[in-house]
């Protein structure tokens, strides 16, 4: 049975959607919470231009990395569900499935693409796709590299579960009444669509894993927690790029950075990987020992699991 219920008439790229205004709109293009360096004693002295400035760039990079996240590493791995590149017992309806988040998550690049092109027409403020908007990405390479040939693509698609089961308090702030409305109703309709998609993930997920030996078990296993701290990195390179930008010197930038951006507590990575933990622990993805030692050596205290 389906997981994302009625597709044809819920999915946001079925129902009818104007095109995304942005014009004589007030409030915040990004919640300030989310963005610590505009809440910075330097940065609030120089003034409303320059941390709304940042609020703009830091929206910039999180469309992007929407975007690239989405058809670098979502999409090519339901492609490879599919497709029948990963050779496993998958249900026909989870293939059928995969079709349509393959969709969903396509127009949501494109819905990105738009939404951050409307606003730089509005504001003004160019944006410049940074070489290292894909260091995400690169980090989920990395960890297929590890792995024999036969198993990469099954990191792909670890990679894919794990994203798509966590919290994502970007996409939660659609709730925030004082958000800018085109971007409120941009983060609204995704997460809409999220929700369905973490039901297809956690499904997609039980029925890959008990096929996996006790071998690829370990393998895979102990790559979990890096994907989840890879996901849920912070972008240095591209936070001090945006402090340069507005206006403040490298040495500045890194200062009022690593004052923003002390280490992120394991309780809030923990926090945001409830769902995902939550999910592994369903499948006794812990009752490996070397998969739950991995855990642990990365940090997470598992206690609410």
């Amino acid at each position: 049975m389906t997981k994302l219920g009625d597709w044809s008439n819920k999915a946001w790229i079925r129902l009818k959607n104007d095109k995304p205004s942005v014009q004589r709109e007030t409030g915040y293009y990004f919640k300030p919470s989310l963005v610590p360096v505009s809440l910075h004693p330097r940065v609030i002295k120089a003034g409303h231009d320059v941390t709304e400035k940042l609020q703009i760039l830091h929206l910039y990079h999180y469309l992007d990395g929407v975007d690239t996240l989405e058809t670098e590493i979502i999409n090519r791995s339901l492609q490879n569900i599919f497709r029948g590149v990963i050779d496993l017992e998958i249900p026909e309806e989870l293939k059928e499935d995969a079709y349509k988040i393959y969709i969903d998550e396509g127009f949501h690049a494109f819905m990105s693409y738009e939404l951050k092109n409307k606003i730089v027409q509005q504001t003004r403020v160019q944006y410049t796709r940074k070489p290292n908007l894909l260091k995400t990405v690169d980090l989920i390479e990395k960890q297929m590299m590890q792995v024999s040939p036969a198993l990469r693509n099954l990191v792909q698609f670890l990679a894919s579960a794990t994203n798509e089961t966590l919290i994502s308090a970007n996409l939660l702030q659609c709730k925030d009444k004082d958000l800018r409305s085109s971007v409120s109703s941009y983060l609204s309709s995704h997460l809409k669509d999220e929700a369905k998609h973490h039901l297809y993930f956690a499904s997609l997920f039980q029925v890959i894993w008990k096929q996996f030996s006790l071998h690829e078990k370990k393998t895979l296993g102990v790559i979990l927690p890096r994907l989840i701290k890879i996901l849920l990195s912070v972008n240095k390179e591209n936070i001090c790029s945006d402090l340069v930008e507005v206006g403040f010197s490298k040495k500045e930038a890194d200062l009022i950075f690593s004052e923003s951006y002390d280490k992120v507590p394991m309780d809030m990575i923990e926090s945001a990987a409830k769902p995902a933990l939550t999910l592994f622990n369903k499948c006794h993805v812990f009752d490996v020992k070397e998969v739950r030692d991995s855990f642990l050596e990365e940090g997470f205290r598992l206690q609410s699991v």
